[in-house]
């Protein structure tokens, strides 16, 4: 009886050390991944703030093919609510001059139906009311995060080239 009691505790023993290891790995790890996090959010945040020195908004269309996901400075500079970051594609169309929205309408088209690139130039009205010109450029994307069940696979950029179109 002594030998199985015995055994029992060094197996115990045994067991509960793998256990502890395996705890101080996960904890190690996890402080590894918190860091990584954080570091990724300053990096996220200095994109934002060269994006906004550079006049580059960035959008991810979503799934249902009815809105996007934009940017910060996308929902700034066209006037959009900057805490909420879906923009619906018929608020983004009313900012657009409607002399241009067919323009942009088929380039749309061509980037969700013909899974391609599409450039579009287009003027819209930005959030001071003032007309201005923008470059889009959107289409498939393989940077658009695999777990983003909401995202359509579509991505793009927006940069206001107001100054460029007036020199």
């Amino acid at each position: 009886m002594t030998g199985i009691s015995t055994d029992f505790a060094l197996t115990f023993v045994i067991f509960a050390s793998a256990l502890v290891i395996c705890l101080i790995a996960f904890q190690r790890q996890r402080s590894r991944l918190q860091l990584a996090n954080q570091r990724l959010k300053a990096q996220a945040s200095v994109v934002e703030q060269t994006n906004d020195l550079a006049g580059l908004g960035t959008w991810v269309i979503l799934s249902d093919l009815r809105s996007v996901r934009a940017s910060q400075y996308m929902r700034r500079i066209l006037g959009f609510s900057e805490s909420e970051d879906v923009v619906t594609i018929d608020a983004l169309r009313s900012r657009i001059v409607s002399e241009d929205q067919p323009v942009f309408d088929a380039a749309f088209h061509r980037a969700v139906t013909e899974n391609r690139m599409a450039e579009v130039e287009f003027r819209a009205v930005d959030a001071s009311g003032d007309t201005r010109f923008f470059r889009a450029i959107t289409g498939p994307n393989g940077a658009v995060p695999e777990d983003d069940k909401d995202a359509g696979g579509i991505s793009g950029i927006i940069q206001d080239i107001t100054d460029l179109r007036q020199n």
